[in-house]
């Protein structure tokens, strides 16, 4: 419920990355509204710059980045855990991609998917887990 979440203020940081300006929005609109602190990254870079500044509870993370098809959002993932080894943050995997290697790949690495269209209940009940860590 939405009384869950106003507690979440300032208690749960999450960074969402992706390269889609406006799924970007929607994202900081969501979880902001949900009472989360929400940072916004377009690019491995910012997004690499962003953890290095400071700590997050959560990554959302698309799998998919046009500007640098050679990476995806499993191993950017793993990118930014290792920069936070001492407490490397909780991450989801967002995604239109329903393979059942991509699955695998994010069964092996521990990374819960969601499949777009995104069901926001789905989310925010992966973020309430994190919450209660």
């Amino acid at each position: 419920t939405a009384s869950t979440f106003s507690s979440l203020r300032f208690l749960l940081r999450v960074l969402c990355v992706d390269d889609d300006e406006q799924a970007l929005q929607a994202m900081r609109l969501l979880l902001g509204g949900w009472g989360a602190e929400v940072e916004v990254a377009s690019s491995r870079l910012a997004a690499e710059a962003a953890l290095q500044q400071r700590p997050f509870d959560a990554l959302v993370v698309d799998l998919q980045f046009d500007d640098d098809p050679a990476s995806d959002g499993l191993s950017l993932i793993a990118r930014l855990r290792a920069l936070r080894p001492d407490r490397p943050p909780y991450a989801i995997l967002l995604t239109a991609d329903r393979s059942s290697e991509l699955a695998a790949a994010a069964a092996r690495a521990g990374i819960p998917v969601l499949h777009k269209p995104m069901r926001a209940a789905r989310l925010r009940a992966l973020l309430e887990a994190v919450r209660r860590r």
